[in-house]
């Protein structure tokens, strides 16, 4: 993992189609009252023993913690746990007990030892298997919101030799995001469209949809740039490629909902927009009836490949 990114613009192929992916002041040597110790993180880390010498040593509170993104009753839970997708296209994946960097050639897993919400910081051991990062050293990892509330991080070390030394380490700046992680940019971080993924409908046609862009693969292939989503509302507002057969340039709304056994199914109520705006407005995407609801017409069912 890099401690800061920059924004590059990387390209990629979809059924010959080409898309256009675009893609801290306050430092602390002792945790504040509130800085939650993460024991089963450390059950599968090595190094258990020094670990424990750490966490004393920097006179820690600890708490048991629960597994993965829960947290028993009583126990606190990490403020930024969740999906997200870097300005690069990576995909960060945070639990409870576990920031993980899906990648190539492997996954980058830090297991996370403690955190802390008021501090905005997490401290986490390295994984032994991690292709970018020294086998159980430590790492700090520091985030923040700029001020359209979009969460940034910088991870200001990765090369701590103890859990105590990666508390200590400085240098995050959150009042510079553009160069103020050790000389680099803070990363910024995206919560990930939650139906991202390979699929195939019901007549057959390929359907990809990433971070940026919805194809499919008719006879003639259509590409959607996605300009906007809401993971809540279950919506995405993308523009028609210019090369689409069917109202290029045009914007578009896909509304998605799941139907029995929690099957994926979308419907395209907009299609022919004239604006970003008029598409997000469109209405009429009825989820409780998927047969008829989609403006008359059946909601496309859509099965991971």
């Amino acid at each position: 993992m890099k401690k800061g990114t920059t924004m590059q613009t990387t390209w990629i192929v979809f059924f010959g189609a080409v898309a256009s992916l675009a893609s801290c002041a306050d430092f602390r040597t002792s945790p504040p009252d509130d800085a939650y110790v993460v024991d089963a993180a450390l059950a599968d880390a090595a190094g258990s023993d020094a670990l424990a010498a750490d966490r004393a040593a920097a006179d820690q509170h600890t708490s048991d913690a629960g597994a993965d993104s829960g947290a028993d009753a009583g126990a606190q839970v990490l403020e930024i746990v969740g999906n997200y997708v870097d300005d690069w296209g990576y995909d960060h994946n945070l639990t409870q007990t576990e920031w993980i960097d899906p990648g190539d050639p492997s996954d980058s897993i830090f297991h996370i030892s403690q955190f802390s919400n008021s501090g905005q910081f997490i401290i986490a051991q390295n994984d032994p298997a991690n292709p970018y990062t020294t086998a159980y050293l430590w790492s700090r990892f520091d985030w923040t919101y700029d001020t359209g509330s979009v969460l940034h991080f910088c991870q200001i070390t990765y090369t701590a030799d103890s859990e105590a030394a990666a508390l200590a380490a400085t240098g995050a700046d959150r009042g510079n995001l553009v160069s103020g992680c050790d000389g680099y940019s803070w990363s910024r971080l995206t919560p990930a469209l939650e139906i991202r993924g390979s699929y195939v409908d019901d007549y057959g046609f390929d359907h990809e949809i990433t971070q940026t862009a919805l194809g499919i693969g008719y006879a003639t292939p259509s590409l959607f740039h996605i300009s906007d989503y809401d993971n809540a509302g279950d919506f995405l507002v993308a523009r028609n490629d210019a090369s689409n057969q069917w109202d290029p340039g045009r914007w578009s709304r896909f509304d998605w909902t799941y139907g029995t056994g929690s099957v994926l199914h979308y419907c395209q109520i907009a299609y022919d927009a004239a604006s970003e705006s008029d598409a997000r407005a469109a209405s009429g995407a009825d989820r409780g009836d998927l047969a008829g609801g989609c403006n008359g017409f059946g909601w496309s069912r859509l099965i991971p490949r």
